[in-house]
């Protein structure tokens, strides 16, 4: 074989070779990539099961907040780490109070029927309330507080109601007390009343906006 033929058999394998070597690294980049969207897809859909709100509504008749057989879920709604609920009281032909017997936070509530947080008690809510029921602050010394943590809105044409025997009754709007100040808006359903009075107010820079009565 002429070296001239030769050199030209070489080359051409060699260039097969390097094409070869090309192609199984495009394939592994590939396979790489295919690896890393399908770990971020999972890691994003663990997210968003972490996220997730349970929907808990309340059964049957009057009781306190903290009994698990009042709740459809089985469980107790109080936001913890990525346990988030969204509380639904509202039993048509029924006539309820839930008693609020221990700290409480939730997403949102809607709520059609009494909720009554006493002395010492109270009830955060971080993504709104719809009232077109009753809650009652009935502090008898200690604070009844019902929280609003973060912008949102009051809505509905229930009433929150001062009770107990203390004006220590306090209905609260928090931001965070830096950059993110929250802003309640009570809208023009709402009314806020009662015999011992209390207090509406924010933290720091929050804002109350009062359309309701």
């Amino acid at each position: 074989m002429s070296s001239t033929l030769a050199g030209g058999v070489e080359g051409w394998v060699r260039s097969r070779m390097a094409s070869s070597r090309a192609r199984h690294s495009r394939g592994k980049n590939r396979r790489k990539d295919h690896l890393r969207f399908r770990r971020h897809f999972l890691e994003q859909l663990e997210d968003r099961r972490m996220l997730s709100t349970t929907v808990a509504h309340w059964i049957g008749d009057s009781g306190n907040w903290s009994d698990p057989a009042h709740w459809d879920i089985g469980v107790v709604p109080n936001n913890s780490g990525a346990n988030t609920y969204a509380v639904v009281i509202d039993l048509p032909g029924s006539d309820p109070t839930v008693t609020v017997d221990q700290s409480v936070s939730v997403s949102s509530l809607t709520n059609s029927e009494a909720v009554t947080i006493p002395n010492g008690q109270s009830l955060s809510v971080n993504n709104g309330m719809v009232l077109n029921g009753t809650v009652i602050l009935a502090s008898s010394g200690s604070y009844a507080s019902l929280y609003f943590n973060g912008t949102q809105a009051l809505t509905g044409t229930g009433e929150v109601v001062l009770g107990g025997s203390s004006s220590n009754n306090v209905v609260y709007v928090r931001g965070d007390g830096g950059s993110n100040p929250a802003t309640l808006t009570i809208g023009a359903g709402i009314t806020i009343h009662g015999s011992q009075g209390g207090s509406i107010s924010g933290y720091g820079n929050d804002t109350l906006i009062n359309q309701g009565t």
